[in-house]
């Protein structure tokens, strides 16, 4: 019964004070239907100023009145269309992202179904914050769909025939939670569903295109598995940053995209407990590492040149505190050894850290004689050619050139540059599998090696 005194506020009276139509004023009150925000809220404001309660359409065919809040209603239908519209303006509060508000209001409109009660009545209080699950799992039980029919395949229907709405109804494919959805939920319960990248401060001071390509492959496994990467840039003398992750926890896992021979964010991350994989070779036999076979591919490349009677073989190498360097320069020593060679070590330039370095240390090879120069990577290589084009000096005729690592800096020369070539991306996809199976506390083999080819082209003929 409605109280004495209080008048019944019709969708007809709100909507012509509103100067919106009856449609919206439905659609604001039930949730059905698209309708803007902004205009839901007016209309919804606007009933709880006159009625000063939250107030909802009745959902009866046979009457259109807005009945208010907190009125009385009949023992046989514990839950009314008013008690949704309260419900979903809760929802509406917490920002549920799913709340159905049409299932609610078809639960509701039933009044006999006690999941819908104990769900509806939860939602209100702001005990629950993702009632959709609950909700439609009643809303099967009671036989009801979102417009109050029966839905085929429930216990309310059992036994009866299905029509050809029916079957089409079952043949719709049903919203489901994606799996990947799903596992990320579950990991961020006790993770934080991101993967470190330690990379070198030096970075983005260069034109390496080694590190993108690492971290492109990083990148595809990490998102095939719902995990988000962050970079972390570090120096031999500046570890705050990897102290600031370890210590707040803000990664599940972390790579080592390039190994020091100084072992100091190695030796962290063994202490801190967190997994973590090295992109590169270490002497530390308890480190997950995955690389390419770099001494036995610069042997390769280097005897190949010897066989070929190259002599005076010059070498251009990078930081020597970094293990892929060293690996490069022992397949180097490799070689020769292997051919009974003494390399002539004045042609031996290590610790070329700038374009400028190289293109000295070009000039002094070319000035001592040498007959071909090895680059130990396609950075120090591009700039070796550079300088001696810019001496003309003629490919192979004059200087035989070679890299040991192909790119597309080296790609784009005029004159074809003899390369080895390393499968980068999938390097760094190992990588990132071999900590996934650390994070999940499966087992994988502490060292995983990849092939390479070796690329013979003009520039050593």
């Amino acid at each position: 019964m409605q109280e004495p005194g209080m008048k019944k506020l019709t969708m007809e009276d709100v909507a012509r004070e509103l100067g919106v139509s009856k449609t919206t004023v439905s659609r604001s009150v039930s949730g059905k239907g698209r309708i803007g925000k902004k205009t839901r809220e007016r209309v919804l404001n606007y009933i709880e100023q006159h009625k000063n309660q939250a107030a909802e359409e009745s959902l009866e065919h046979k009457s259109d009145t807005l009945v208010p809040d907190g009125q009385p209603v009949r023992e046989q239908v514990p839950a009314s269309p008013a008690h949704s519209g309260q419900v979903q303006s809760a929802a509406a509060q917490m920002q549920v992202p799913d709340i159905s508000g049409e299932a609610l209001a078809a639960l509701v409109q039933s009044g006999q179904n006690q999941a819908a009660r104990r769900v509806t009545g939860q939602a209100a209080q702001g005990q629950v914050s993702d009632i959709a699950g609950e909700v439609l799992a009643a809303l099967v039980q009671s036989g009801q769909n979102q417009a109050g029919e029966q839905i085929p395949g429930s216990p309310a229907h059992a036994g009866q025939p299905l029509s050809g709405y029916e079957a089409a109804w079952h043949a719709k494919p049903k919203q489901t939670v994606s799996k990947p959805a799903e596992r990320r939920r579950r990991r961020s319960k006790s993770g934080t569903c991101n993967i470190g990248v330690v990379l070198p401060a030096d970075l983005f001071a260069s034109d390496r295109p080694y590190f993108p390509k690492a971290l492109k492959g990083i990148s595809e496994i990490a998102d095939s598995e719902d995990y988000d990467v962050i970079m972390i840039l570090v120096d031999t003398n500046d570890l705050s940053r990897l102290t600031r992750v370890i210590e707040k926890r803000k990664a599940d896992g972390l790579i080592l995209i390039r190994t020091l021979q100084d072992e100091k964010p190695m030796e962290m991350l063994k202490n801190s407990g967190i997994p973590f994989a090295a992109v590169g070779i270490s002497d530390d036999p308890e480190i997950y590492q995955a690389d390419n076979d770099y001494e036995e591919a610069c042997y390769e490349l280097t005897n190949i040149l010897l066989m070929k009677g190259v002599k005076k073989i010059a070498a251009v190498a990078g930081n020597m505190n970094y293990v892929i360097n060293q690996k490069r320069m022992e397949g180097f020593y490799k070689a020769h050894r292997a051919r009974g060679i003494t390399p002539d070590k004045s042609l031996i330039f290590t610790d070329v850290l700038s374009p400028l370095s190289a293109a000295r240390a070009a000039d002094t090879i070319l000035m001592r004689g040498a007959h071909c120069i090895i680059g130990a990577d396609d950075f120090l290589t591009s700039h070796v050619l550079r300088e001696l084009e810019e001496k003309h000096v003629r490919i192979p005729q004059e200087m035989k050139l070679a890299s040991f690592h192909d790119s597309q800096l080296l790609a784009s020369a005029k004159t074809g540059i003899t390369a080895i070539q390393f499968h980068t991306e999938e390097l760094g996809r190992e990588a990132c599998r071999m900590l996934l199976h650390q994070i999940r506390g499966e087992e994988v083999p502490r060292l995983t090696k990849l092939s390479y080819e070796v690329t013979l082209r003009e520039s050593t003929k």
